[in-house]
């Protein structure tokens, strides 16, 4: 049995009038000890929430319509979402610009991890490329503390630059390997100046292009832009200075860009920077640089290093307000937000906030926006450390640079919960998807006959990434397939380009046919035929062809090579349907060609372009997908 053990249950309604003021009483003690408890509670709820941490809002946010605007763009797809920024140890090592790239990069795609120099102990990032070096190269630091610096006019973003007059000295950049698709497009930063030499960039055994440094007076030299997963500094004549370079990876085919927006955060921060050591740097290369990379965003976080050195803040005033002024004018309309420095244990009491006051007013006098977070942490970074949010009491590590982001987002107003953000989650599109193309059957032809006859047929455009290199158009002539190509430079560099060391090949399969071996079989299709027509010379040829990727023989055929200006050549031909197909039935195949450069400007890791395994050890080809060929009779 149950028993109730409420008051009403020890005094029951047919008790005596005792009883029941004993009841009267016992219930009035409940409710006044349950109002205490009431009041209780209310009193620590209001002390818990008077203490509870409120985050600082950016003062001046109408300053960063350029950061909107950016949002904007990267949420269609339109540009991928940059951000520069600048500061010291808490900019260079794996802190907040970490957390910052992966938050962005999540929500719009991997472009890569931006600026990097070529000198050897910087902060760690995570993913960065592989740095070797041969031969003498010297390093220079435009802050104290590790070397003396270098005489000016300082052109390094970040203050770090190396030189060499060593002919012997060489750097290779290698890219962490990514999807076969993505491609790396790169650009080397360096000095210009009287008196300095030159380099070349090899990618492979190829020589990309040769920069020349002279000029007649010192500058900041940004190459062209090249595609390599690879790519090596070396041929060095006379005095260079090399400044960084800069990557991004995207995924072209056919010359259009399918990854969407993608967003790109640059760490230009140095270990031992103060305010005092950017100001100095030459105006002209703050214009070269920000051409280059085009920033929606430009952060500024220093003074730690100024407060525990000199302390005068009035050289921190001064050298702030010089740097953001040069930085106006070099990126007009682009919006700068000034961070206040973080305060650590070991500050000198007050240091912190005179020095945060002071970028506070530098930033409102040069309509700068404005973040101090400082007072979330203010000196706590001795128990901050114990909770995983500082390395060593004063500079962030991973985690407290992922907390410092997140806020730095959502005070920027940017909602990592809108899908708006997000368009990787939307459709992308199908870039496998295979193309259709209906060509004629025509009489038969001669050679001479071949280009008039096509002239009305529309071209089936050849593309190395993101450059149009050849057109095509094809026709069946009795049993011929007519052939009128016209090959642009299949080079990146029209000065570099050798025509007679491109080709094409011409891969064509029967829709349902195997006639590969069991590596093909798993693969998207069976090659049946590859022929590879290289002129030498207007009047030296040559062709090979396979058959599923093995050496095979083809009977010779009437065609002719017309060089073209100012690297290309044009090809007529009539090659015998029996050359490329198994069988005499060419209703439907599936037809594909590639303009290929001999040495090539280095195939993306993986990249194969017959096959979809193994290494390309060739020449870099465009992954132009197979063309479902319909033949139509005329």
């Amino acid at each position: 049995m149950l028993h109730a053990v409420g008051p009403s249950a020890r005094y029951p309604r047919d008790a005596g009038p005792m009883y029941v003021r004993q009841e009267v009483k016992e219930k009035t003690r409940i409710l006044r000890f349950m109002r205490y408890l009431s009041f209780l509670f209310l009193l620590l709820t209001g002390f818990a929430l008077a203490q509870a941490p409120i985050i600082p809002p950016i003062i001046g946010l109408e300053h960063l319509q350029s950061w909107r605007d950016g949002v904007a763009a990267a949420d269609t797809g339109r540009d991928p979402l940059v951000v520069a920024c600048f500061g010291d140890s808490n900019t260079e090592a794996p802190t907040y610009t970490v957390g910052l790239r992966a938050l962005l990069q999540g929500c719009y795609g991997d472009r890569g991890l931006g600026y990097l120099t070529f000198m050897p102990g910087r902060g760690a990032i995570p993913g960065a490329p592989a740095l070797k070096r041969e031969g003498k190269w010297t390093d220079y630091d435009t802050s104290p503390g590790r070397n003396a610096p270098p005489p000016a006019p300082y052109w390094a973003m970040d203050g770090f630059w190396t030189g060499t007059e060593d002919a012997n000295a060489a750097i290779t950049v290698t890219h962490a390997a990514f999807p076969r698709e993505i491609v790396y497009r790169n650009q080397v930063h360096y000095q210009t100046g009287p008196g300095l030499g030159a380099f070349s960039i090899f990618v492979g055994d190829w020589e990309a292009m040769r920069v020349d440094c002279a000029a007649e007076a010192p500058g900041y030299g940004v190459t062209a832009l090249f595609l390599a997963g690879q790519f090596r500094i070396g041929k060095v004549a006379g005095k260079v200075g090399l400044l960084g370079f800069d990557s991004n990876r995207t995924l072209i085919v056919r010359g259009e860009i399918l990854t969407p927006g993608g967003a790109v955060v640059h760490a230009l921060g140095n270990g031992w920077g103060q305010s005092v050591h950017l100001s100095p740097t030459d105006e002209a290369a703050f214009n070269a640089f920000f051409a280059a990379v085009k920033p929606d965003l430009i952060t500024i976080m220093l003074g730690t290093n100024d407060m525990h050195n000199a302390g005068v803040v009035k050289w921190y005033r001064e050298a702030m307000t010089t740097t953001i002024r040069k930085m106006q004018r070099a990126a007009p309309g682009v919006g700068i937000l000034v961070i206040a420095c973080p305060e650590a244990g070991q500050t000198r009491p007050g240091a912190a906030m005179e020095y945060a006051a002071a970028a506070k007013e530098v930033a409102a006098a040069n309509k700068c926006a404005f973040w101090d977070w400082r007072p979330l942490m203010g000196a706590k970074s001795n128990p901050a450390t114990l909770m995983g949010y500082f390395g060593d009491g004063l500079h962030y590590n991973a985690l407290g640079g992922s907390v410092f982001s997140h806020l730095l987002l959502r005070q920027l107003g940017f909602d990592l919960n809108d899908l708006t953000h997000w368009p990787a989650l939307r459709a992308m599109p199908d870039d496998i998807a295979r193309a259709e193309i209906t060509i004629p059957r025509l009489p038969v032809l001669a050679l001479d006959g071949v280009k008039a006859a096509l002239a009305v047929e529309p071209p089936h455009t050849i593309w190395q990434v993101d450059r149009k290199v050849a057109e095509i158009r094809f026709a069946l002539a009795n049993d011929a397939l007519a052939v009128h190509a016209v090959v642009h430079d299949g080079r990146c560099l029209p000065a570099a380009a050798k025509w007679e060391q491109c080709n094409i090949d011409l891969y064509v399969s029967k829709i349902g046919s195997w006639a590969g071996d069991e590596q093909e079989k798993v693969g998207y299709h069976g090659i049946v035929r590859q022929l590879v027509l290289r002129p030498t010379s207007p009047r030296s040829k040559a062709f090979s062809a396979h058959r599923s990727g093995k050496d095979d023989t083809a009977p010779d055929f009437p065609w002719q090579v017309t060089p073209l200006e100012p690297s290309g050549y044009e090809i007529v031909a009539l090659i015998p349907m029996e050359t490329l197909l198994l069988d005499a039935k060419t209703e439907t195949f599936l037809l594909d060609a590639a303009a290929v450069t001999a040495s090539g400007p280095g195939a993306p890791l993986a990249f194969n372009r017959c096959f979809l395994r193994g290494p390309d050890t060739g020449a870099f080809r465009d992954n132009t997908t197979f063309a479902h060929v319909t033949v139509k009779e005329k």
